[in-house]
């Protein structure tokens, strides 16, 4: 068509066939040389699909988590992230932490308390008293006072002094024993004060109670019995000392029973070196105890020339534990406090005093000795 102008170039489809799927990019253009310079336009001439979105940036539009208001069919859909550690994260739930059961306890055990200061010692499964073993004083010539002495209960009868300690244990049995010796010296105190009996309880208390970590619970039971009960008619014994310790080993513990008593003592073992390294540490007096010593040894014993060197420090003197007549006679020619089965059996509670004069005892050396001597 050569009307108005320039010749226009048509593209007409003379048969109906099937369209011929252009290559998109070339199928749009169309020649217009109508009104002056060739002009390219771009016209779709066929319904061209929309382009797909990516499907993140439909979920954006739509919002999270309502797909339902997304704009095509497959933004309504979930479809897999293309990056994998993603999925992990969006799909894989935190791990709990687990719940933590204490061992032989369970949902319903009951919850531990704060930590005590103290690692409680072992208890002493046994049934253990406080017997009290009568005891002659030089200064007074009179029986009026007593040792405090554990007592284990066995169906075997009855087990006395340091044969205790042997057949309960080490020292977390010990510091036990000392905590149930300290209960039962302080009730004796109570009801001597109550009945007004006058006398002295002398106490033992091993020197491994003797640290501050061990001996704050012994605090409680000493609380049982009045300040001045105690300071009248108390003396503590520290049995246990280790051999050869030096005063700066020995003095932080002593000071810590020092103001609860009247007088402190030290027992040492009969021949034990450097008994004048005693003395710094202040003590009333120093002393032995022959149930320590074995049954082949004590025959051998010379226990005159062993008083002698105690004597040497110009402290007071003991000797617990005398099973013969010799050995009571002994002590008392040493001037030192003596007591055991040759002298008194152990009681159930304190008795009154009783006089007896050193003229007494050396009496005894002209009397014929008995079987035991």
């Amino acid at each position: 068509d050569h009307s108005g102008g320039l010749p226009e170039a048509r593209l007409v489809a003379e048969t109906p066939t099937a369209p011929k799927k252009a290559d998109p990019k070339w199928a749009e253009l169309k020649t217009d040389h109508s009104g002056g310079l060739p002009e390219v336009k771009l016209v779709a001439e066929t319904p061209v699909r929309p382009k797909r979105e990516e499907p993140r940036w439909t979920e954006m539009k739509a919002g999270p988590g309502n797909l339902d208001t997304a704009t095509t069919p497959e933004a309504r859909t979930p479809r897999p992230s293309a990056e994998p550690h993603m999925v992990a994260i969006q799909h894989t739930p935190a791990r709990p932490e687990p719940t933590w059961t204490p061992i032989g306890g369970g949902s319903d055990a009951p919850q531990p308390g704060p930590t005590p200061a103290i690692p409680a010692a072992a208890p002493v499964r046994h049934e253990v008293s406080v017997v009290f073993r009568p005891t002659w004083n030089p200064l007074t010539e009179a029986v009026d006072t007593h040792c405090c002495i554990p007592c284990l209960h066995t169906d075997a009868g009855a087990i006395l002094g340091e044969d205790v300690l042997a057949k309960i244990g080490g020292t977390p049995a010990t510091i036990q024993l000392d905590r149930m010796m300290v209960a039962g010296t302080m009730s004796a105190l109570v009801a001597m004060g109550e009945a007004g009996t006058k006398g002295t309880l002398v106490l033992p208390i091993h020197f491994s109670s003797l640290k501050k970590m061990a001996f704050d619970p012994l605090l409680a039971a000493f609380s049982a019995c009045p300040d001045a009960v105690r300071l009248l008619s108390l003396v503590i014994e520290v049995i246990g000392i280790p051999p050869l310790a030096s005063p700066d080993v020995l003095m932080p513990g002593l000071e810590l029973v020092r103001p609860l008593c009247r007088d402190l003592i030290l027992r040492t073992s009969l021949n034990a070196p450097r008994l004048e390294g005693l003395v710094p540490m202040r003590p009333y007096a120093v002393g032995a105890d022959l149930t320590e010593i074995p049954a082949s040894e004590r025959a051998r014993t010379n226990l005159p020339q062993a008083l002698a060197r105690f004597k040497a420090t110009r402290l007071p003197i003991y000797l617990w534990g005398a099973q013969r007549r010799q050995e009571v006679l002994a002590a008392v020619d040493a001037g030192a406090m003596v007591n055991g089965s040759a002298l008194l059996p152990e009681l159930t509670l304190p008795r009154k005093p009783m006089s007896v004069t050193a003229i007494a005892f050396k009496k005894m050396a002209t009397a014929k000795p008995g079987p035991k001597g």
